[in-house]
């Protein structure tokens, strides 16, 4: 927590739920370190694969949000999925892991389409925008993707033509 170089405690078992293997449940089972530190007392490492105190790993949180949030946009629960897509967003945006540059896509599309069921593009297209440069940063080409096609389509639903066509200029696609 602190920072602080500490002296190693033990090690926890510890387990988390995945995304599953064709039919076959899949779980993450480690021993993770715990430190004791003097100022803070015996804390467990954070592990690279989930939340602090969650018991599942991110791709599997990922996985579980989308659905949800499909859920939601077929159940025509616009509001809902506005806000949900939202914390999906949030949550995935958390983490830069290659592992989530498939989910970050797919969330990516879920959220523009559920701004423009609700007639809320407008307030999002500074998002997408810097959204867009993230990923290029990142290099999370499937996010590129999908965020170049999430900004046209923003831009060509009201009008803005010049926009798209400079847009589509500067913003070279992914070439996977």
């Amino acid at each position: 927590a602190c920072g602080a170089a500490c002296a190693t405690h033990d090690t926890a078992e510890r387990t988390w739920r995945h995304l599953d293997f064709f039919q076959h449940m899949a779980f993450l089972h480690a021993r993770v370190p715990r430190t004791d530190c003097r100022d803070h007392g015996v804390l467990t490492v954070a592990v690279p694969w989930a939340r602090e105190g969650s018991g599942f790993t991110m791709l599997f949180e990922a996985y579980v949000m989308l659905l949800i949030l499909m859920l939601l946009l077929d159940e025509q629960r616009i509001d809902a999925a506005v806000e949900f897509s939202q914390a999906l967003i949030n949550r995935i945006g958390l983490f830069n892991r290659r592992t989530l540059d498939a989910f970050s896509s797919k969330a990516w599309y879920l959220f523009s389409l559920a701004h423009e069921r609700a007639g809320k593009l407008a307030d999002i297209r500074s998002t997408l925008l810097l959204a867009h440069r993230t990923a290029c940063l990142r290099h999370n080409e499937p996010g590129q993707a999908a965020l170049v096609n999430a900004i046209l389509r923003n831009f060509l639903h009201f009008n803005l033509y010049a926009q798209a066509d400079k847009f589509r200029l500067s913003a070279a696609m992914p070439e996977s």
